[in-house]
């Protein structure tokens, strides 16, 4: 059995996909693990208007987290029948989510301790990854897909 030359569908296909994640990709919130940041109480000289550090055995040292996230655009799948083959159950339609992005987000996706999809103003779910993400496409990888479940 052969196969037909593709090289001419793929822009094609690149285009296709390319318009979809463009238009109806959906903003997708990934989290990473925050950074804390050791501060040390600082002295404000109110008249010269600089800041004076006390001495290291008076100072109160405060740590504060930030938060570190990002958003991509993904189309989002939920409730895929894909997943069923990854060995996974869902009890309702919603738990598991297929999130296909262009390839250039799969560093953040696979640093991502969870994500926040916006689907219909809802910015309630979590997600963590249970899969890691698959490279995608015609003749040449351009996308990845991955696939999150529902943290409790």
């Amino acid at each position: 059995m052969s196969f037909p030359n593709l090289a001419p569908l793929i822009p094609i296909y690149q285009n296709g996909i390319d318009n979809l994640l463009l238009q109806l990709g959906k903003p997708v919130k990934l989290f990473f693990k925050p950074t804390k940041i050791v501060v040390s109480e600082q002295d404000v000289d109110v008249l010269r208007e600089e800041e004076t550090l006390r001495p290291s055995y008076k100072t109160d040292v405060l740590e504060t987290e930030t938060e570190n996230s990002i958003i991509i655009k993904g189309l989002l799948e939920f409730n895929p029948r894909d997943f069923i083959r990854l060995g996974e159950r869902a009890q309702s339609d919603d738990q598991i989510v297929k999130i296909k992005t262009m390839l250039t987000d799969l560093p953040n996706l696979e640093r991502a301790e969870y994500c926040v999809p916006d689907w219909h103003g809802d910015h309630s779910k979590r997600f963590k990854m249970f899969q890691t993400p698959i490279p995608q496409g015609l003749m040449e990888s351009r996308y990845c897909v991955s696939f999150w479940k529902m943290a409790r």
